[in-house]
């Protein structure tokens, strides 16, 4: 009878242990790269508005991404970072141009040399830690966020490039 119980009492215990580990939360790295094509006609050396943006979905990570989507409990963003990509036309237009996640304004760039910035390949990163934290909230709320590049051009003739912006994710999921 003395054995008995002692065998239930350890199967117990270990058995405890064995659910705890498998509510213990899931973590991993993503990273998702969008792509904001921006295609400005010439405006005859006038100032001109546009607008272009995309939309960054979490169901675009890398990793693991897939299995935990609907079981996401925290997303940290680690970095989000911008760059001028694939430029073709004037070589001397500029824009004045702000790039913004979910409308807030997040980096403005005054009389930028488009050219010059993706000839250079700057990378530009967003380091405002409450506005991380805004975009991570949207992020494992709705598991998407909208960029958009806006502001005015000087051309003399088209400006064509692309905004690739990258999301570096630390990502907290209930287990499967």
């Amino acid at each position: 009878m003395k054995n008995t119980i002692k065998f239930l009492a350890i199967l117990v215990i270990i058995s405890s242990f064995m659910s705890c580990e498998d509510l213990t939360d899931v973590t991993f790295d993503t990273s998702i790269t969008e792509r904001i094509d921006v295609n400005i006609p010439n405006t005859s050396g006038e100032s001109a508005a546009f607008s272009a943006q995309n939309i960054i979905k979490l169901e675009n990570g890398s990793g693991q991404i897939d299995d935990y989507l609907n079981y996401i409990k925290d997303v940290e963003i680690k970095k989000l970072s911008y760059k001028i990509i694939n430029f073709s036309g004037d070589e001397n237009g500029v824009v004045t141009v702000s790039f913004n996640v979910n409308g807030t304004l997040l980096k403005e760039h005054v009389a930028m040399n488009v050219k010059a910035v993706a000839d250079s390949g700057e990378i530009f990163e967003v380091t405002d830690l409450q506005e991380l934290n805004t975009i991570a909230t949207a992020m494992k709320n709705s598991k998407q966020v909208t960029i958009s590049y806006n502001g005015d051009a000087i051309t003399n003739d088209t400006l064509n490039f692309k905004v690739e912006v990258t999301l570096e994710l630390a990502i907290t999921a209930d287990p499967i």
